[in-house]
């Protein structure tokens, strides 16, 4: 799947080849979708409001993890077997 962080809060999951795109659930109501992770068992969503999401179910819903000890926008995450980069 090829995964698209957008200006309008939301995620959207395609086909590889960037063809039939369907939008998530927004992770954050209010804010960008600044960047996105995808593991085989998760994705990671970084956000304007300073919040790091997380879904186990493809985006239909979200768990708000702290980012920012500081609450600035979110820009990027990385995830390995046991730690998240922000």
């Amino acid at each position: 799947h090829l995964y698209i962080a957008s200006a309008n809060g939301k995620l959207y999951i395609c086909a590889i080849n960037g063809t039939n795109c369907s939008p998530t659930t927004a992770p954050s109501t209010t804010n960008t979708v600044n960047g996105v992770f995808a593991t085989t068992n998760a994705l990671y969503a970084t956000s304007g409001d300073g919040y790091l999401y997380y879904s186990n179910n493809n985006g239909n819903s979200w768990v708000a993890i702290n980012g920012q000890p500081d609450g600035s926008p979110v820009k990027s995450v990385y995830a390995t077997a046991t730690t998240l980069y922000v």
